[in-house]
């Protein structure tokens, strides 16, 4: 997270004050500190059940000498213990990727409402500015609201990137990509 609330510890977007937004980002950012809190919670118990399953393996060493079926039974347990620590890894992990989707989605669209808002062109510098973070993500946002079809990108005679808005209008009459057929 690149800036948090100062009072929820939750994910922010800051942006300018020079604008009205439509707080399009919000769906996102609940979402996010939804994922991160689960993954909190997934890593935990990746870490009691981890702890357990090598407490049950110290455990199943010391009794292999005095019971051979104690010590198989508490190492079965072990292993068990073991599987669903390596299950909770898994959903932390896919928490985290979660919540890294949902804040750059967040960004994108505080992105795209300070692009529409400006209404002009915009670069990644002023973007960077106006949501206090620094060039090269800004650019990548910018590049993403391309990607998306959400605004267009022209060179500027400082040889710098400029991106505009996509107009219904433009956005209507651009020529489809000629599909391939793979068999």
């Amino acid at each position: 997270m690149r800036w948090i609330c100062a009072v929820c510890g939750g994910p922010v977007v800051p942006s300018e004050e020079g604008h009205g937004r439509a707080d399009g980002e919000l769906a996102h950012l609940v979402a996010a500190q939804r994922a991160r809190a689960m993954a909190v919670g997934w890593w935990a118990g990746a870490a009691m059940t981890g702890a357990s399953a090598l407490m049950a393996a110290g455990i199943a060493l010391l009794l292999w000498h005095a019971s051979h079926v104690a010590a198989g039974t508490i190492a079965a347990l072990g292993a068990a213990l073991a599987l669903v620590a390596a299950a909770c890894t898994f959903r932390a992990r896919r928490s985290d990727q979660d919540t890294t989707i949902r804040l750059e989605a967040a960004w994108a669209s505080v992105a795209g409402e300070l692009l529409r808002a400006r209404g002009g062109a915009i670069t990644a510098a002023e973007l960077a500015y106006a949501l206090r973070t620094d060039e090269g993500h800004a650019e990548a946002l910018l590049a993403k609201l391309s990607a998306d079809g959400r605004a267009r990108v022209a060179v500027t005679e400082q040889s710098d990137l400029s991106y505009r808005t996509v107009e219904r209008d433009d956005a209507d009459q651009a020529p489809s990509a000629p599909r391939s057929r793979v068999p």
